[in-house]
């Protein structure tokens, strides 16, 4: 994973150097751990920076301090994270470090938490949003004229859910791309390239396109066919969801996969609810956090569609919704507008995620799928 050197391992402070060595500290609890991770994801001999095997809080702070005097501290970091990516201290290092998507420092998650009345420690809510994080990913479609860019997340080990409208000009779909772990750092710059996953022989697992509706601004003079969701399943080359971060062979003992996002079958009450956040990779960029803390959101008459006003661009169709805890309730699919197809600044739009569960249900493609 390749990590520039960046001004933050010139201020690294000692109350962040304590932090990362705890994180690391806990996240490998036995040296041969440590070293296992430091050995395939920095392609370093943990021997040679420090051999105190029954000392590893000091390993730790060998490895930290060695890492900083070489200009890879946040290699290092992304490294860890990506090995244990559900571990709150590492993400809440990573957070810190401007290593996660845009999210806000932790006063002002705490602050975020609190207003959406979350009941449960920042930690969880942090971990969880870890979790959803590394299921995103870019895509990239060949369209005549060049790429065109999308945004995805995986519904099982093989399965990526995006918009129709996102895939359906594409010239080769053997050239599509779902490049996952694409984020920016503290300071610009890409963490790394991210990790490229192409599209299985037999890609297309089933779709739906979109309805004329999509295309009218506000208020519209009907309702969608419930048949046309605007959706795509696409099943990938390699189960990525089931390899650890990023997909590689030779991953230390213990390293948890990537996992992928459940769907639910039970409508989601959006308005009764104010928050709503979306993952994203607006016009094919680095990805980024939308967290709309007082969301206005109306489900239409039919209930095929949420609109709501949380920011989003050209290249966030096909971006999963999620609610305060962290649970999928929609495909965003429309209003950006950059987008030729679905231009209406007014609103922004998605697809309720138990509409698509229920069409994949009646037509026999859940296998694959986690449902709650």
């Amino acid at each position: 994973m390749a990590v520039a050197t960046d001004p933050i391992d010139l201020v690294f402070s000692g109350a962040q150097h304590k932090q990362l060595t705890e994180a690391l500290e806990q996240a490998y609890p036995s040296y041969q751990q440590l070293e296992m991770m430091v050995r395939h994801r920095l392609d370093l001999n943990l021997q040679s920076i420090s051999s105190s095997y029954n000392k590893l809080n000091y390993v730790a702070f060998e490895l930290i301090k060695s890492r900083q005097a070489a200009g890879e501290l946040l290699r290092l970091v992304a490294a860890a994270q990506a090995s244990q990516p559900n571990n709150p201290r590492l993400a809440a290092v990573a957070s810190a470090l401007g290593l996660a998507a845009d999210a806000p420092p932790r006063a002002e998650l705490e602050k975020i938490v609190k207003k959406t009345s979350v009941p449960f420690d920042i930690a969880v809510w942090r971990e969880r949003m870890a979790a959803r994080e590394v299921c995103v990913c870019r895509m990239e479609v060949p369209v005549a004229g060049g790429t065109s860019f999308g945004t995805g997340f995986l519904v099982g080990p093989d399965l990526v859910l995006t918009n129709h409208h996102v895939i359906a000009g594409a010239t080769d779909p053997a050239a599509i791309v779902a490049r996952f772990d694409y984020k920016a750092r503290a300071g610009g710059g890409t963490i790394s390239p991210g990790v490229e996953v192409h599209l299985a022989a037999e890609w297309l697992v089933d779709s739906s396109p979109h309805s004329p509706v999509d295309l009218e601004g506000l208020p519209k003079q009907g309702v969608p066919d419930p048949e046309l969701l605007d959706y795509a399943l696409l099943r990938l080359a390699d189960p990525v969801g089931d390899e650890p971060i990023p997909a590689g062979k030779e991953a230390e003992p213990g390293a948890p996969p990537r996992g992928w996002i459940a769907l639910s079958s039970k409508p989601w009450p959006f308005a009764a609810n104010r928050s709503l956040f979306i993952i994203q990779h607006p016009s094919g960029s680095p990805m980024k956090l939308a967290m709309d803390l007082e969301a206005t959101m109306a489900v239409n008459a039919n209930g095929t569609r949420v609109t709501y006003q949380t920011g989003t661009e050209g290249g966030s169709s096909g971006s999963p919704c999620f609610n305060q805890l962290w649970d999928l309730v929609a495909l965003h699919h429309a209003g950006d507008p950059s987008h030729s197809d679905f231009y209406d600044p007014a609103f922004n739009e998605g697809i309720p995620i138990d509409r698509i569960v229920a069409r994949l249900d009646a037509r026999g493609l859940t296998a694959g799928l986690t449902l709650v």
